[in-house]
């Protein structure tokens, strides 16, 4: 149904229910009820009835999904509960090219996480960065310095020209 005509009905629920259930979630209520639905189509449904969501109900939505155990840790929505990774746990991040760690506080990068519990608190006008020729993946504090901003806008200039 959902590659063809809208019918009044799931038009009425989803104008009913957009502003408290996410997208991931209507999809399933929709095949449960109706079949053939995807979350694109959803969005699109949306879209085109110009039914737009406020920040605030957006973080209403999340706060309900988080609550229900189907918010990743990563940011995206997930119908299936998963599990959660236990503190300390660490993984590479593809998309970010480095290691991220999970604190009390939520993700942070490691590198940056060992520094501090190393040396203390980052000053401001500093970052943690990693000496050169350290692999990324597998690096201890001796491969990490502390240089400061301008020091490192100077070194990514100069590697760029």
């Amino acid at each position: 149904m959902a590659k063809g005509k809208w019918t009044e009905a799931q038009i009425a629920f989803l104008k009913e229910n957009y502003k408290t259930i996410g997208d991931t979630e209507l999809t399933e209520i929709f095949n449960s009820k109706w079949e053939g639905f995807t979350k694109k189509g959803i969005e699109k449904k949306r879209r085109l009835l110009k039914l737009n969501r406020t920040k605030l109900q957006l973080q209403k939505i999340r706060a309900r999904n988080t609550s229900r155990g189907v918010w990743r840790n990563n940011g995206t929505n997930s119908s299936k509960k998963q599990e959660q990774n236990a503190i300390g746990y660490r993984y590479f991040c593809n998309s970010k090219k480095q290691v991220i760690i999970k604190t009390k506080n939520g993700y942070e990068p490691y590198h940056r996480y060992l520094w501090k519990n190393q040396n203390g608190a980052i000053p401001k006008d500093c970052v943690v960065t990693f000496k050169p020729n350290t692999d990324r993946r597998y690096f201890d504090i001796n491969d990490l310095e502390l240089v400061s901003r301008k020091e490192m806008i100077k070194k990514i200039t100069h590697n760029s020209i």
